[in-house]
């Protein structure tokens, strides 16, 4: 037979001239790593694994009420209120319209905010006027002076009462993010003490396979760290000083130059 080469191809045919068919070469598999004693284990990179962000919650936090629960809060704090006035109206004469505002007040001003607290300050003031402060069948302006000045008395410790609820609150949340972000540094670092020890074990696993040592020289101050497979290495002793057995086998002609 003879062969000859057709468009980059190599022809094969017979003395009759009559082509001659070769099977199809199979499809080339890809390369693989083996280590000793396996058979046919392939060891691909396997890609890496993406770790959520700790730093970004997913979804809502349920633990922060929206705006619109923290004004229905204040409205049924104010409820709750103005009914607890009316059944104590009866027992004090109404003598202290303000007291039982000052509760819903705090709970409006420490689930909702500054907003909400103050909302429920304008309908408590505006329930004492027009309920127990206006004589019947008058109006506002027949409200004696006195009523007034204890209607602005009530205002200023209502509005500090709000305010400091609302800071309350701020100091709250403040704190509970510092904890969180507190814990996640703890995981960050719990997760990288983690990965390094696994890195280390990698490591004095392949230096073991391999029986190499590791050693470290500084120029500055003449010390010399050594692994003890290092020492087996040289034939030193376990006591000896890493630097002690590392010039005392250097070339003569060497030694003077790295004491330099």
């Amino acid at each position: 037979c003879h062969a000859g080469l057709s468009g980059g191809r190599r022809d094969e045919r017979a003395n009759d001239g009559s082509a001659i068919r070769r099977a199809p070469r199979p499809a080339a598999q890809p390369n693989t790593a083996h280590e000793p004693g396996c058979t046919g284990l392939s060891l691909p990179h396997p890609l890496p694994r993406i770790a959520p962000n700790p730093g970004r919650p997913s979804g809502r936090d349920m633990s922060r009420p929206t705006r619109l629960d923290a004004w229905v809060v204040a409205v049924g704090a104010w409820a709750c209120a103005t009914l607890l006035n009316l059944g104590l109206q009866r027992l004090t004469d109404n003598l202290a319209p303000f007291l039982p505002f000052f509760p819903a007040l705090i709970v409006a001003a420490l689930h909702g905010g500054r907003g909400p607290g103050l909302l429920g300050l304008a309908l408590a003031a505006f329930t004492t006027i027009f309920a127990w402060l206006r004589p019947a069948g008058g109006s506002p302006l027949d409200i004696p002076l006195p009523h007034w000045i204890a209607l602005a008395s009530f205002l200023a410790a209502a509005a500090l009462t709000v305010e400091l609820g609302h800071r309350m609150r701020e100091l709250v949340r403040r704190t509970a993010a510092l904890r969180d972000e507190q814990q996640a540094a703890l995981e960050q670092q719990s997760r990288t003490e983690a990965a390094l020890r696994e890195s280390e074990a990698r490591l004095s696993m392949a230096m073991r396979a391999a029986a190499m040592g590791t050693w470290e020289f500084d120029l500055g101050t003449g010390l010399a760290i050594a692994s003890p497979r290092v020492r087996e290495i040289f034939g030193a002793d376990r006591d000896a000083a890493p630097e002690q057995f590392w010039f005392e086998r250097l070339h003569p002609a060497c030694t003077t130059r790295s004491s330099a």
